[in-house]
């Protein structure tokens, strides 16, 4: 029920002379296109590429320099294919968060001095857990008021599970002389939090991956010559976690309450697992399956959505876990974010893409014709349009909209 390849390739910028020497190619055709699809295809592995891809760092961009230098905000809309909803967002390098109508109305904002947020997730109400990269988790009311901070080496995303636990990407250094015998090694752990930010226990994503039928995606790197400005060996990068509600378990207990979707973007690999077992259930992806991919979610259909980064060119491809089958893609020659991304698949069909790095957020039919476009309005110092980690789109009467919102 899955196919991987045991490696990915070097962490950009060493990614490109890495995927060049092993032909690889991530590139779709020229034209923005979405397709069905039915293909399986056969995944590379080389250990060279595993091992350069774990020692060397992800430099993530504060934003790219952009031809339109006259703002932001909605720049395309076609209100009658585009899904209704209110956009929540987050500007990479800002403490606060925007809640705006699809013609680019801002209903509702989100601000603290603290350092900048890395992640928002809404909450059930009308709150936010605010996510600074390695250093602390914030709740927030929809005033903004704290009701509680916990410092941690948080990273990337936060998942909210039915019962309001709180399961969160953690990442700490250790001394794992069975892996290198004298570099740190970064541990990937998923932190499980109650709603009041009391930490209840976690788990090792490395572990569980070192103890599965999957030990392979582990290169081996002992031997591997680490920089001395190596904050440490980052096997896994684990970069999105989802916890399953349940609603899909009769079609397969891989999508039983409680499990995770998880993505490891060193392997590029995308993997659900059974944290109370302890267990690797299904994994996939691997060049040229995958390459760096961010933000797999699970769809109604039972198929896994999910933003392949690639190496030149980024799309947006849907996976079935029961066949390992790709069902559809999205490509067009404009889409690139080298690292981060975000997908979503909205109720009517349409698919809202997050392309990170440029700051650039936007809705295609199932077809790919876009109907609606949004660019972050804020630029950095050095004139940049700034990252956005996601554009959210939350639908009318999503009970995580603020009070007075949740009823238009």
């Amino acid at each position: 029920m899955s196919r991987v390849a045991s490696t990915g390739a070097a962490a950009l910028p060493a990614a490109l002379a890495v995927s060049a020497a092993l032909g690889w190619s991530c590139a779709g055709p020229a034209g923005g296109s979405a397709s069905t699809a039915g293909e399986t295809g056969a995944a590379v592995a080389d250990p060279v590429a595993a091992v350069a891809a774990a020692v060397a760092g992800v430099p993530y961009l504060a934003g790219v320099r952009d031809r339109e230098t006259s703002g932001g905000g909605v720049l395309h809309h076609e209100p009658a294919l585009a899904a209704p909803g209110w956009n929540l967002y987050s500007p990479r390098y800002r403490s606060e968060a925007y809640l705006h109508a699809n013609d680019g109305r801002v209903a509702h904002r989100w601000r603290l001095e603290s350092g900048p947020w890395q992640h928002v997730e809404p909450l059930p109400d009308g709150g936010l857990l605010a996510l600074v990269k390695l250093d602390e988790l914030i709740r927030l009311d929809a005033g903004s008021r704290v009701a509680w901070r916990v410092r941690g080496r948080f990273h990337h995303n936060v998942a909210v599970d039915a019962s309001g636990r709180i399961h969160a990407l953690v990442q700490r250094s250790e001394t794992r002389p069975e892996i290198h015998p004298e570099a740190p090694v970064l541990v990937d752990r998923v932190e499980v939090l109650s709603p009041d930010g009391e930490r209840l226990g976690g788990l090792s994503l490395l572990d569980l991956v070192a103890g599965s039928p999957y030990a392979s995606l582990l290169p081996d790197v002992a031997a591997a010559e680490v920089p001395d400005d190596s904050p440490g060996i980052d096997l896994l990068h684990a970069n999105w976690i989802e916890v399953f509600d349940g609603r899909l378990a009769a079609r397969s207990p891989l999508f039983a309450a409680g499990n995770y979707l998880v993505s490891l973007r060193t392997p590029s690999v995308v993997l659900i697992a059974d944290p109370a077992a302890g267990e690797v259930l299904w994994a996939w992806g691997g060049p040229p399956e995958l390459t760096f991919q961010h933000h797999p979610t699970l769809i109604d259909d039972g198929r896994i959505l999910v933003f392949d980064n690639g190496l030149e060119r980024s799309r947006v491809i849907e996976v079935d876990p029961l066949t390992d089958r790709v069902t559809w893609r999205y490509e067009a020659p404009d889409l690139f974010s080298a690292t981060r991304g975000a997908v979503q698949r909205l109720a009517n069909g349409n698919t809202l893409i997050t392309e990170s790095d440029t700051g650039y957020a936007f809705e295609v039919t199932p077809e790919g014709r876009r109907v609606w476009t949004f660019a972050d309005p804020f630029f950095t110092d050095a004139g940049e349009r700034m990252a956005v980690w996601k554009v959210a789109r939350l639908a009318p009467g999503d009970p995580r909209l603020p009070p007075g919102l949740e009823a238009r």
